[in-house]
């Protein structure tokens, strides 16, 4: 066979070999979209919660006993947790107290004690499950100031009564205007 005949035959297998995958994985798509959508969406507070230590420890990935400690913690049995605690709360708290743990991290490392960053993510979720119960209590009190200040902002303005404005008098004080009516 000519050399031309061998380089256009590949190209059209090429050609061919890519449509038959783009094919396959255009299905493929379809037939897992429906049931993998929850999973993939930015609004699901697991993914969220990866995403973020992902971004903030500098990784490209985690190993997996970190999502089975994850697991662990979200359903309660973490050892130590006396209640579940949901991504979203657990976001939250990571998210408000990452300059602390920032902070105790540079500390550590002054005294000799260096971490990777997976070492890392296991010491700060240790760090923030033991103050956890801490955490619900300020978000209960965050609830009710915000429960408060919506009640306050709801006044019936139809129960005010109009008052006229008078002027505070007091004994001896001279108005201007009776002393002009006397002129």
């Amino acid at each position: 066979m000519p050399s031309d005949e061998v380089d256009s035959l590949v190209e059209k297998m090429s050609v061919d070999a890519r449509e038959a995958i783009a094919k396959c994985v255009t299905q493929k798509r379809r037939s897992t979209g429906s049931r993998n959508r929850e999973k993939n969406t930015s609004d699901n507070p697991k993914r969220l919660l990866t995403d973020y230590l992902l971004y903030t420890y500098d990784l490209s990935c985690m190993p997996k006993y970190i999502y089975v400690k994850l697991a662990s913690v979200y359903s309660g049995k973490y050892e130590g947790l006396k209640k579940p605690c949901p991504p979203e709360d657990l976001l939250d708290m990571w998210q408000r107290k990452q300059a602390y743990l920032n902070r105790v991290y540079e500390y550590n490392k002054q005294k000799g004690n260096c971490m990777d960053s997976i070492q890392r993510i296991s010491y700060d979720l240790a760090i923030l499950l033991s103050r956890y119960d801490g955490y619900l209590e300020w978000k209960e009190k965050q609830s009710l100031l915000g429960e408060q200040q919506q009640e306050s902002a709801n006044v019936i303005y139809e129960n005010i009564i109009p008052r006229a404005n008078k002027p505070n008098r007091h004994k001896g004080d001279v108005s201007i205007a009776d002393v002009l009516d006397e002129i």
